[in-house]
């Protein structure tokens, strides 16, 4: 559920009514900006921070850092991450019995994995 939360941020098809770039607004450090600082260079990532630590981030500073996430790979990684989970999740899930308690676990497996809101 929370990769899911944190990829609508950097999302270009954002429809859940959360402005892109609000992680960032919040100075939340999530998983695809963990990632991508990983990959980055060391002015690269002293930028990054800098906006990520301003006070209000500007509508041009935010997008840099979307597009940042997203160079670095970023969002892509934090999809796999998310699909691991699911996939583990689900193959656990299936060496229990099936009851409606196991049912609406995979339910909600896939509703917090493939929801657009």
């Amino acid at each position: 559920f929370q990769i899911k939360d944190d990829l609508f941020d950097y999302s270009p098809n954002n429809k859940t009514g959360k402005p892109a770039g609000n992680d960032i607004r919040e100075k939340k450090i999530t998983l695809p900006l963990i990632f991508a600082l990983k990959q980055a260079t060391g002015s690269e990532k002293k930028q990054i921070l800098r906006i990520v630590g301003s006070k209000e981030p500007t509508a041009i500073a935010l997008k840099t850092v979307v597009e940042f996430v997203n160079l670095k790979g970023g969002f892509e990684y934090a999809v796999k991450r998310m699909e691991d989970f699911k996939n583990k999740s689900l193959e656990i899930l299936n060496t229990f019995e099936k009851n409606d308690a196991q049912i609406a676990l995979q339910n909600f497996v896939m509703y917090a994995t493939n929801r657009n809101k």
